[in-house]
């Protein structure tokens, strides 16, 4: 109960994810930072939060980047 996670009942056991990137968010390297958000249901079972390993071209890559990082973990 102190160091994990609480799964609750549900009665619906979607997966749905949830992404975002910040473009350029580092201003020593402009690396965009991304992370992502994994629910079953109710629950949240999976989450990341990293900096991006290539600089981005623009704002739809960085997001592009971050979504495949969320879809990666879903599949």
């Amino acid at each position: 109960m102190h160091d994990g996670l609480l799964l609750s009942p549900s009665s619906h056991l979607i997966v749905e994810g949830f992404t975002d990137a910040d473009w350029g968010a580092q201003p020593d390297d402009w690396r965009s930072a991304s992370g992502y958000l994994v629910y079953l249901g109710d629950n949240l079972v999976s989450w990341s939060s990293t900096k991006q390993k290539v600089v981005s071209r623009s704002n739809a890559e960085s997001a592009y980047r971050g979504l495949i990082l969320a879809i990666a973990e879903i599949v």
